[in-house]
């Protein structure tokens, strides 16, 4: 198989893959052929578990995270009149009936959890996206058109079914999945359609993961069969499919998942961009955007992949921590489409942080925001706005010339610009002062710290603490006040900087106390102690 994946900005949310089934007769590791004969009744058959979101799906709760609660469907069966001309199953986030303290549809970030980041507790709507699989051609012969008989079967089967146990010694497990599944053909009313018979999907009431009365804690996967073919030897069969996502985009997600967290309500309207839905409705509103994707991927197809480019990301990009500034430095790639100007965009605490633009005065100043609109001509930047103390992420995007953008494959008109994720960066850069000239100016701040404090009093990494105006080369020794030593920090850098996690030497987080930190300066062996009280 061949997977076509692409970075331009509106065709980097799906994989299009090219299967070619070829009948070589060669059964074994060798190059030698050993059959020849023809190949009869064959199927090509596929199993897609989704669960949608990894971190939400455990807010969800209940076995969200292996798909048990996974709604799936499908168009372009030809049961009804879908209004569209492709082939594909998907699937999204489905109702956990037994979560009654909010609706699990969306995914909502309600709360922490260990696997999100610490930020992500708006109520962010984190699952307000669907998943799924276009079929773009497949023929009923091999060497023929894409037909529209195929896949032959779709439908689902359960995840965690007995027979789904692999043994092809075993003819009779064999016959059985060759008859139950794979030439099971297209299955109405769908999975979606049983579990909610009358369409309400935006007011779900029953379990995913109980479909045509049989309960299966794993939930429903998606099935998928190509076939049955005649594949005489030497001959091949050739299908091209896409693994597609689509959604709300990151801001909408944002913004309408703190607007339901506010309200605390499921049937509340909220009002976004001049509409006013629940929340359930505007996360089901994924599917246009899902089929949008769908269509985009198979428009590239046609094409013969010849979308629009935009301009090659930067062959180097480099960030510098300084005492006075930040600097980014790049080199230009050879080739490619005409660059016109660069754009630089950065993200203080998290690169995590799914929101580009402004950045969130109502949530730390986290998200990346645009701080260069620099000529084509520019090869660095210095960043002499970022904070003392805070960590900070970049990236940097070639901007193109909106004239070669002849709109091909649904590409909206205007400039394009390089992916975000060619040049992210995922280790932190920050400001860094001068080493201190004397130990009487060591502060240490914030003093008192307290981890309920806001921002504006404490650094937006929640555990942080500063020793500054350290010498370039020092040891910090933290005790309790009972003289217990708590941790040692070798200052090395020349800086005068030096950040504390408020963690002992054995990984665990330090308790509310009175502390005493002991400077050694290791160039004169001078010495100085600062007092300081932590609060959790």
């Amino acid at each position: 198989a061949v997977m076509n994946a692409f970075s331009q900005e509106y065709h980097d949310d799906y994989h299009i893959i090219e299967y070619s089934f070829t009948n070589t007769g060669n059964v074994d590791g060798d190059e030698d052929i050993e059959l020849s004969a023809g190949l009869t009744g064959v199927y090509f058959f596929f199993i897609h578990r989704y669960m949608v979101h990894d971190a939400s799906s455990w807010i969800r709760g209940g076995g969200a995270p292996w798909g048990k609660f996974t709604m799936n469907d499908a168009v372009g069966d030809g049961h009804e009149d879908y209004d569209v001309d492709f082939r594909a199953q998907y699937a999204w986030a489905g109702l956990n009936p037994d979560n009654t303290s909010f609706s699990s549809v969306g995914g909502p970030m309600m709360f922490a959890h260990w696997g999100a980041a610490g930020w992500d507790t708006t109520g962010r709507l984190a699952a307000a996206q669907m998943v799924g699989r276009v079929t773009i051609s497949s023929p009923d012969a091999p060497g023929g058109a894409d037909s529209p008989n195929q896949p032959s079967t779709m439908g689902v089967m359960g995840s965690d079914d007995p027979n789904l146990t692999t043994d092809e010694y075993d003819p009779s497990s064999m016959q059985i999945q060759y008859n139950t599944y794979m030439a099971s053909g297209r299955l109405y009313p769908h999975h979606a359609d049983d579990i909610e018979p009358d369409g309400n999907f935006d007011t779900p009431t029953n379990a995913p993961n109980i479909f045509d009365g049989v309960y299966d804690e794993g939930g429903w996967s998606v099935i998928e069969g190509h076939g049955p073919y005649d594949i005489p030897f030497g001959q091949t069969v050739n299908i091209v499919v896409a693994d597609a996502v689509g959604g709300l985009s990151m801001r909408a997600k944002y913004d309408i998942g703190k607007l339901y967290k506010a309200a605390g309500s499921d049937s509340e309207l909220l009002s976004y961009n001049g509409s006013s839905m629940t929340k359930n409705q505007w996360a089901l509103t994924a599917r246009d955007s899902l089929f949008k994707t769908f269509e985009r991927a198979i428009a590239n197809h046609a094409s013969g992949y010849n979308i629009p480019q935009a301009p090659y990301p930067p062959e180097k990009f480099e960030v510098t921590s300084g005492t006075d500034k930040i600097t980014l430095s790049w080199v230009a790639a050879s080739g490619g489409p005409t660059v016109t100007g660069w754009h630089i965009y950065r993200a203080k605490g998290t690169y995590s942080f799914p929101i580009i633009g402004e950045a969130l005065a109502d949530h730390g100043g986290l998200g990346h925001e645009l701080i260069a609109n620099l000529a084509a001509s520019a090869t660095g930047f210095e960043d002499e706005a970022a904070a003392r103390g805070e960590n900070y992420y970049y990236f940097i995007q070639a901007v193109g010339d909106a004239a070669q953008n002849n709109g091909a494959a649904m590409t909206p008109a205007g400039a394009l610009k390089s992916n975000q994720h060619w040049t992210q960066t995922y280790l932190p850069a920050s400001l860094k002062r001068a080493p201190g000239s004397g130990l009487e100016n060591v502060r240490v701040v914030p003093n008192p710290y307290h981890v309920k404090a806001d921002t504006d009093v404490r650094y937006s990494d929640k555990d942080r603490l500063a020793f500054l105006d350290v010498p370039g080369n020092c040891t910090i020794k933290i005790y309790t006040q009972l003289g217990e030593l708590v941790e040692t920090i070798e200052h090395t850098d020349g800086s005068g900087d030096e950040y504390w996690d408020q963690t002992t030497s054995s990984r665990q987080v330090v308790a509310s106390g009175l502390y005493i930190a002991h400077i050694t300066d290791n160039v004169t062996d001078e010495t100085a102690e600062r007092k300081f009280v932590i609060i959790r």
